[in-house]
């Protein structure tokens, strides 16, 4: 076997959760790189940082163009008509 196996890897919800670094994260240890592959392939991480920024809604902006924006101050909504 490998140096680099066995390896855990996280998930946010995944099965048994259990406090890891400040967040709520599944652990899953896999013995071989095919395990692992077959692991990240339904959302598992190699670090905590990883399946806990997957598991985050995506930034504003990285939707899409036609994804709807929020309204703020000075800022119109998309749909919003502009008056001239």
């Amino acid at each position: 076997m490998s140096d680099n196996y066995p390896r855990m890897l996280y998930k946010k919800g995944g099965t048994n959760p259990e406090p890891v670094h400040g967040h709520i994260l599944g652990i899953k240890v896999v013995q071989n790189a095919t395990e692992e592959d077959d692991a990240q392939e339904d959302g598992w991480h190699r670090t905590t940082i990883e399946a806990v920024d997957a598991a985050r809604p995506a930034a504003e902006g990285q939707a899409g163009d036609d994804a709807p924006k929020k309204a703020g101050p000075g800022r119109p909504r998309k749909d919003a008509e502009v008056s001239k």
